[in-house]
């Protein structure tokens, strides 16, 4: 399950294991604004820079976290 909350240029997620007994959170991530207005312009030119584009800027998972975690639906 994904948590998420507005955060200064961006915004966080919390990634938890709600199949666990308690909720526990096994990471995090965050999406910010690109530094150069080429990083995604570039690609979806459509986009206004600044306002409309995130990059990925942060992913944490716990080390006991399985591989590939991060890509399972």
């Amino acid at each position: 399950m994904l948590t998420t909350t507005a955060a200064p240029g961006g915004f966080a997620y919390g990634l938890f294991d709600t199949a666990a007994p308690l909720a526990a959170c096994l990471g995090g991530l965050a999406l910010g604004v690109p530094a150069h207005v080429a990083v995604l312009t570039g690609v979806f030119r459509r986009l206004t820079p600044y306002e409309e584009p995130l990059e990925l800027s942060r992913l944490v998972l716990l080390d006991e976290v399985p591989a590939n975690t991060e890509t399972r639906p």
